[in-house]
């Protein structure tokens, strides 16, 4: 018998290309050192951009605990808080803020009262020419400056104006175009490994990175077929890398066990290549949650998604293949039961033990509006002395078992000899030894 203790792997490549991604949008003002290393085992951090001021040191201890993690510098590029008139002047917030007020860049309506979409805020009028130019310089010269951010994120990067307040002189052909010229000019400054992620539109697409799809799958009063067919057909066009978030969060309610509705969005995120986040809401994105799918590694994906049920991006019990594993998620409002055609693992976890409880199963139930992460069976392993033909137990770290046992034979040698698979050489490939 042998035992494998099994070490949570972070990311691995420039932008991460195996399995799942995971990102945190967490928009706390102010970052301590306990939540520096709780944050350091996400793929992709949205911080706000005022943690360079106020939090510098826990920003670097992230990026010191996962090298491999990026992090994108929040703001938002169509209005301002009200009471960022009142920090620091050293507080990127405040020298926007100022700018904007010396400027007179505010929007404002036919009556000449200042605009506000979300409480607290007023929001910048996008169609000036100096707001256009100088934004794009402020991110070059206050916030891209510092090493540790991997781009920028734009929350509120809408596409129409004239739903917010309908006695505007500024139609909505005008707002797209001061937008466009916005994330063009963004685009200058940016290094060729930095990124420039919205959040509330996909009109963009061929001046961005990628977008935030914040409370999937209700995305602005859409339903999962609608947003699955925006989210698919955004990952043809946006620019490389490609980061692409989808968020699922508990409606402003703290119901962190909600695992239902966070593997719901967890599959829909894996059935192509995006990251994905699980928080409390958009009136506080600020959790480190923590789930056991978060643990399992995939791998690469093996192929794009396939709806089992129907032949089109709608509705259906949906499939898709990575090196590691398979996800399924059913997006209609009843049980579906699938074939897997070979034995998979369920998860062996400790969170909803009724539905990730370590099963071989060859026939899953998916619930409605849910989905799974399910493991393919393991035949060998790396890096550690084998005997052939021996039975391995896989443990973690706390020495429990982690997943179920396999019977270990290569028929290429005679059963009792050691035999280790190793990358003797360093090119990704490993040698029997």
């Amino acid at each position: 018998m042998i035992g494998l203790l099994v070490w949570p792997l972070f990311g691995m490549a420039e932008f991460k290309t195996d399995y799942p991604r995971l990102a945190n949008y967490y928009l706390k003002w102010q970052i301590s050192e306990e939540e520096a290393i709780e944050l350091a085992k996400w793929d992709l951090l949205v911080l706000d951009m005022q943690n360079q001021f106020t939090s510098e040191s826990s920003i670097k201890k992230i990026k010191e605990l996962n090298p491999d993690i990026k992090i994108l510098a929040y703001l938002t590029s169509e209005e301002v808080q009200q009471q960022h008139q009142n920090t620091s002047a050293n507080n990127p917030w405040k020298k926007l803020y100022n700018y904007v007020e010396q400027n007179n860049l505010w929007l404002v309506n036919s009556q000449q009262s200042r605009v506000s979409f979300w409480p607290g805020t007023w929001m910048i009028d996008v169609t000036k020419a100096k707001w256009q130019a100088w934004l794009p310089n402020f991110l070059d010269q206050e916030i891209l400056v510092n090493q540790y951010w991997d781009g920028v994120f734009l929350d509120n990067s809408f596409s129409e104006i004239s739903w917010i307040d309908s006695n505007l002189s500024i139609s909505d052909v005008s707002w797209q175009q001061g937008m466009i010229s916005i994330l063009g000019n963004i685009n200058t400054i940016l290094d060729e490994d930095q990124v420039v992620v919205i959040n509330s539109s996909s009109a963009y697409m061929d001046h961005i990175n990628g977008r935030l799809f914040e409370g999937w799958p209700d995305v602005y009063g859409g339903d999962w077929a609608t947003n699955m067919e925006d989210y698919l057909s955004l990952l043809g066009r946006v620019n490389d890398p490609q980061v692409v978030i989808i968020n699922t969060n508990t409606a402003n309610q703290f119901k962190p066990t909600e695992y239902q509705k966070m593997r719901y969005g967890l599959t829909s995120s894996l059935l192509a290549n995006s990251y994905y986040s699980f928080d409390f809401g958009d009136q506080n994105h600020a959790q480190t949650w923590w789930y056991d799918e978060y643990d399992q590694y995939l791998g690469r994906s093996i192929n794009g998604p396939q709806n089992l049920t129907s032949h089109d991006s709608g509705s259906g019990l949906w499939r898709r293949d990575f090196e590691q594993g398979i996800v399924l998620v059913n997006s209609t409002d009843e049980m579906q039961k699938i074939r897997l055609g070979e034995e998979f693992e369920k998860i062996r976890g400790e969170q909803d033990p009724k539905v990730n409880n370590g099963q071989i199963i060859t026939t899953a139930k998916v619930p409605a509006e849910d989905g799974l992460v399910l493991l393919k069976r393991l035949k060998s392993f790396s890096d550690s002395v084998y005997i052939n033909g021996s039975f391995a137990k896989v443990f973690d770290i706390q020495g429990l078992a982690d997943r179920n046992g396999f019977f270990i034979y290569d028929n290429q040698f005679a059963g009792g000899v050691k035999i280790v698979l190793v990358d003797l050489d360093t090119n990704g490939t490993l040698e029997k030894v």
